[in-house]
């Protein structure tokens, strides 16, 4: 179901399946969710204004995905899957690319919330991904040329990293504030409180 303001309808009719993860598209005209109603886990779409069936967007025939993340010009849906693969949807064709893999500790429960971030011109998508120091370090992806660039060196650990709304800057979060602190309670523990900090990358030639 979709919960508005003023009421709440039911989006699909697909009795005896599993249907989650719903996502309205940036300009108002579908919703996109995950269900079982194949015997796999696909992405639907229902348009909002018809009463109509969904349309299967994607043929996996593979396992669970979740969250979906619509480009802003509504075009295309970013997701992670059951393999940590970092997937791009062409809603109009149904076309799946691979721009990625996490591939380093990154569980069920931490895919709902794995933060996959747009830029204003739905051309790029940014994530972060684990590092074989066990840091974090952000990626940006183009889908113009389906490549994928590590843009942090993971020296620090740099995570969910998202676009400014006039595309100019890359904000993310980094741990790397390392004002010691001793413990005075006698036990020899150094901690290092409040290391997390706001910082920016500009994505402009000047």
């Amino acid at each position: 179901s979709i919960n508005t303001p003023y009421l709440t309808f039911k989006v699909s009719q697909s009795s005896g399946a599993f249907d989650q993860n719903p996502s309205w598209s940036p300009d108002g005209k579908y919703t996109a969710y995950w269900s079982d109603l194949s015997g796999e886990y696909e992405i639907y779409l229902k348009e909002a204004d018809k009463n109509e069936h969904a349309k299967k967007l994607t043929s996996r025939n593979s396992g669970y995905g979740y969250s979906l993340n619509w480009s802003p010009d509504s075009k295309y849906i970013a997701f992670v899957d059951e393999k940590n693969d970092i997937s791009i949807l062409d809603v109009s064709t149904g076309e799946i690319k691979i721009a990625d893999n996490y591939s380093w500790n990154l569980g069920h429960n931490g895919r709902y919330s794995y933060p996959l971030s747009w830029s204003p011109d739905s051309k790029w998508i940014t994530y972060s991904k684990g590092q074989d120091n066990s840091n974090n370090a952000v990626f940006i992806y183009s889908l113009e040329e389906s490549t994928a660039s590590r843009v942090t060196s993971g020296f620090y650990s740099d995570f969910s990293p998202v676009f400014s709304t006039d595309g100019k800057y890359l904000m993310f979060l980094t741990d790397r504030n390392f004002a010691a602190a001793y413990s005075g309670l006698g036990d020899g523990t150094w901690i290092y409180p409040n290391n997390t900090q706001l910082a920016a990358i500009s994505l402009t030639k000047d």
